[in-house]
C-alpha cells in the first residue's frame, strides 16, 4: 500500500520522497476480513514492547504493524519499511489510516504501543460504539488544543514557530477555547464514509501542519462535527487496559495468588522498587487473582 500526500500538501510541512516512503506497507491481505473488529498497533524505532493482551476474543483480529521481526502468540505481525527517523510521524500514519489498512472490518481499534489490553472482544468494541463513531479518553488537565500545542513546544517535542502558525490558523478557522482536548492512545471507531472523511482530514492536518497528533485531532473533530464519545476514566486508570510511560523495554508480570498483604508480597513489591531505581527501561506489571493489576507508579507508593 503506498500513500502520496494529502490535496493541497504544499503548504506548511514539507511532504517529499521519504515520507511518502513511510506508507509502504508489505505483504499484507487486502481479501475481506473473516472478522468484524480489528486491533492494530505499530511499534517503530525500538521504542516499546509488544504486549499480548490478558485476555481476547478469537473473533477479532490483532495486526502490529512492526520495522522489525516481532513475535508474539496473539498479535500479526507486519512488516513496514522505515526510511527516516521521525517515528511520531509513521507511527501517526498507521494511527489514522487505520481505514486504508482494513477496508473490509466494521470496527477498528487503534492502540498505542505503551498500553496492553486487558480484555479485547468484539462485544466490548461493540459497546463503546454504542455512544458514538468515534471513542477515546480526554485529557483531565489541559483540555484544550491552544494549551497543548504551548504546552509540547515549552517541553521541546515540537517547534514554537510551527505551534504559532497552527494556533493561529486553528483561531482564524474559529475553533474554540477549551473544546477540549483527546488523548489517542486508544481510539475506537465505526468504519464509516464519515469517520474515514474524518481520519483522512486528521492524517491531512499532520502532515501540512505539527506531526502530533494530539494538537490537531479535536479541530478536525470540531470542523467535521464528527459524533464523538470519551470513557469517562482518565487513560492512567482505564479499567480495560495498562499504560505503561517511559517506553519501556521489558515488561515482567509477577502474579501474586495471595489476596492479602503478606512477607511475600512486600519481598516482590521490594524487589520492583529496586529494579526500576536501576533501571527506568524495565517495568513491572504485578496481577492479582480476578485480573485487576497495580502499575508501576502503585508500586513506587509502596
Amino acid at each position: 500500500l503506498a500513500v502520496g500526500p494529502p490535496a493541497g500538501a504544499g503548504s506548511g510541512r514539507t511532504w517529499d520522497k521519504e515520507r511518502r516512503d513511510l506508507a509502504s506497507v508489505a505483504a499484507f491481505k487486502d481479501s475481506p476480513p473473516d472478522k468484524r473488529t480489528v486491533f492494530y498497533t505499530a511499534i517503530v524505532g525500538g521504542r516499546d514492547v509488544l504486549k499480548d493482551p490478558l485476555f481476547h476474543d478469537d473473533g477479532c483480529d490483532f495486526v502490529c504493524f512492526a520495522d522489525r521481526p516481532l513475535h508474539s502468540k496473539v498479535w500479526d505481525v507486519v512488516r513496514i519499511e522505515r526510511t527516516v527517523s521521525d517515528y511520531s510521524q509513521l507511527t501517526g500514519m498507521e494511527r489514522a489510516l487505520g481505514h486504508r489498512w482494513f477496508g473490509g472490518h466494521q470496527n477498528i481499534v487503534w492502540v498505542d504501543a505503551s498500553c496492553r489490553l486487558k480484555r479485547a472482544s468484539a462485544e466490548v468494541v461493540d459497546g463503546w460504539l454504542e455512544h458514538a463513531s468515534v471513542v477515546s479518553f480526554k485529557d483531565r488537565d489541559r483540555r484544550c488544543a491552544y494549551r497543548e500545542m504551548y504546552y509540547y513546544g515549552n517541553q521541546n517535542r515540537e517547534s514554537i514557530e510551527i505551534v504559532k502558525e497552527q494556533e493561529a490558523y486553528y483561531r482564524e478557522e474559529g475553533l474554540p477555547d477549551a473544546y477540549g482536548l483527546t488523548v489517542p492512545m486508544l481510539i475506537a471507531r465505526s468504519n464509516t464514509e464519515r469517520t474515514r472523511e474524518f481520519f483522512e482530514l486528521w492524517w491531512s492536518e499532520t502532515c501540512r501542519r505539527s506531526r502530533l497528533g494530539e494538537l490537531s485531532f479535536d479541530y478536525c473533530r470540531w470542523k467535521t462535527g464528527i459524533s464523538n464519545w470519551w470513557f469517562p476514566k482518565d487513560v492512567t486508570l482505564a479499567p480495560f487496559f495498562d499504560y505503561f510511560s517511559g517506553h519501556p523495554r521489558w515488561v515482567i508480570d509477577v502474579l501474586i495468588v495471595k489476596g492479602k498483604m503478606g512477607p511475600a508480597r512486600e519481598e516482590v513489591f521490594n524487589r520492583m522498587k529496586v529494579a526500576m531505581e536501576e533501571n527506568e527501561h524495565l517495568l513491572v506489571s504485578v496481577l492479582e487473582p480476578g485480573g485487576s493489576g497495580f502499575c508501576l507508579a502503585e508500586a513506587r507508593n509502596r
